[in-house]
């Protein structure tokens, strides 16, 4: 037996054109410039909403999804003087030829010492890690070093950009925090 598409497809009238294999679709400059804009328009409201007003990144995610199409372009401008004019690049993004793409991120656990990481996302599953991190600094968009491993501890050592001072976290708070190479393109 056999479906009516199938029977459809098979006794096409000839005056129709042929058949065209599927082909990858794909944005236009224009499609691409906006699309670039509103990812640039939510990653701004969400950092703000974490940043500024405490929100989890969950709720911020969430928050951002529903203003982004709202929010007049004067409120995102001053926004964006109010965190530092971020780029894309600040969000972890990265241009490859005409596209945008954004590098899989990896857990702070398991980043390897050497290159310059950013952070670009942190769980919001344990809130007191969060006040924590907020405290001493650890938010969206914080540039770090990964300092070489110890063998047999669970300890990962970092060192903000701009600050002096390591910094020593147990493997639940470095668990919670996802990061990008910022060295690689």
């Amino acid at each position: 037996m056999t479906s009516m598409a199938s029977h459809g497809a098979r006794r096409r009238p000839s005056h129709e054109s042929p058949m065209v294999p599927f082909r990858r679709l794909g944005l236009s400059a224009v499609g691409r410039t906006h699309a670039v804009g509103m990812a640039h328009r939510r990653k701004l409201l969400e950092t703000f909403l974490i940043q500024t007003l405490g929100y989890s990144g969950e709720d911020a995610r969430l928050e951002a999804e529903n203003l982004e199409h709202a929010v007049s372009d004067t409120m995102i401008k001053r926004i964006d003087d109010h965190l530092g004019n971020l780029t894309l690049e600040a969000f972890g993004f990265r241009s490859a030829g005409d596209q945008l793409v954004r590098p899989v991120p990896t857990q702070l656990t398991h980043a390897e010492s050497g290159p310059e990481f950013s952070i670009t996302h942190i769980s919001d599953a344990h809130p007191a890690l969060l006040s924590y991190f907020t405290r001493i600094g650890l938010v969206a968009d914080t540039r770090l070093l990964v300092k070489p491993h110890r063998s047999n501890s669970d300890i990962v050592t970092i060192r903000i950009l701009g600050q002096t001072e390591d910094v020593h976290l147990g493997a639940a708070a470095s668990d919670a925090l996802w990061v990008t190479n910022i060295d690689t393109t």
